[in-house]
């Protein structure tokens, strides 16, 4: 592909993408048979610095996290701080060129150093642990709350070592014991929720969405008498699901939409990765040049083994010459 010969604004950054993770939600826009990257998909992005435009943050050469969502700064939810909900809101990876165009263009202040010491692979990880951060965020939580995760998937097991970081007890409710067996051993404490004695818990995370129309009802249920059911998970347009309404009702329980996160949600994550979470490095199972973009496509989907994150090689060797 060559190099976006599109102008850079004033104030704005050109990073050359060395990785870029692969989202379920980015397999929601693909083709069964995608053989082929997609430029406009690639939202957990990693890379350095080519171009600056009246930057006196950025240089060229700086290694950087990106974060993918773009705000207008002007509307009200941004003047109250919640950029995230942006009423213009935009994305790389989504409406705007993404990761796996090996190139984006972003506003400077996208764009965040990684410490030296970090490598760009695990600085992929950033947008990840920046959802969980929020989820946390908006939940409620307090240090030593139980807390269960339903999923076992990057965001669901990301979840569970921040939990654990917090003192929480925690369990997952997982479909893959490859993957429960990797994240039990990353964070000590974590359990697989059939080896849990507790019958509901002070926070319920779902981080599946998708099509699956039981797991939010399954939250509710378990969700215990004042707690909170927090959705992580995306869901399609106009999906409904069944819901446990009167046990909401009787347990006074919350149920809260988790969207996202906010910049300085985005400098915690690179902090965790940085230090206390700098293990969650271990989450990434499959590595790949983009030029085997549909073997890794593939590897997500049929979930062989233990796969976590997949996380493609946008400037390696192997995809130089495509």
């Amino acid at each position: 592909m060559s190099k976006d010969s599109r102008k850079l604004p004033s104030g704005g950054a050109r990073v050359r993408v060395t990785h870029a993770g692969l989202c379920g939600s980015d397999l929601h826009r693909l083709p069964m048979d995608a053989s082929t990257w997609p430029a406009g998909l690639g939202h957990e992005v990693s890379g350095v610095v080519e171009e600056v435009a009246g930057s006196a943050e950025l240089q060229p050469g700086d290694r950087v996290a990106v974060i993918p969502l773009l705000w207008c700064g002007r509307c009200y939810r941004c003047l109250s701080g919640r950029l995230n909900l942006c009423l213009e809101g935009e994305a790389i990876g989504r409406t705007r060129p993404g990761g796996f165009g090996r190139e984006v263009m972003v506003p400077d202040r996208n764009c965040h150093r990684i410490p030296d010491t970090m490598s760009l692979e695990t600085a992929a990880l950033a947008d990840v642990v920046a959802v969980c951060v929020h989820a946390l965020n908006v939940s409620g939580y307090r240090p030593g709350q139980t807390a269960l995760v339903i999923g076992d998937g990057a965001v669901g097991l990301t979840m569970a070592a921040i939990l654990r970081r917090w003192g929480a007890p925690v369990a997952v409710s997982s479909k893959h014991p490859e993957n429960l067996e990797l994240i039990t051993g990353l964070a000590g404490g974590v359990v697989g929720a059939s080896e849990c004695d507790l019958i509901e818990y002070d926070h319920v995370f779902e981080t599946v969405g998708r099509g699956a129309s039981e797991t939010i009802d399954q939250a509710v249920k378990l969700v215990g008498s004042g707690g909170a059911v927090t959705v992580l998970g995306v869901f399609p347009v106009g999906f409904g699901v069944p819901l446990a309404a009167r046990a909401l009702f009787i347990k006074e329980g919350r149920l809260v939409g988790s969207n996202s996160y906010v910049p300085t949600e985005f400098d915690d994550a690179l902090q965790l990765l940085a230090g206390p979470l700098s293990g969650l490095s271990r989450l990434i199972t499959h590595r790949f040049p983009l030029a085997q973009f549909a073997i890794g496509v593939n590897a997500l989907r049929c979930k062989a083994g233990c796969t976590v994150k997949v996380v493609f090689e946008v400037g390696s060797e192997a995809d130089a010459s495509t």
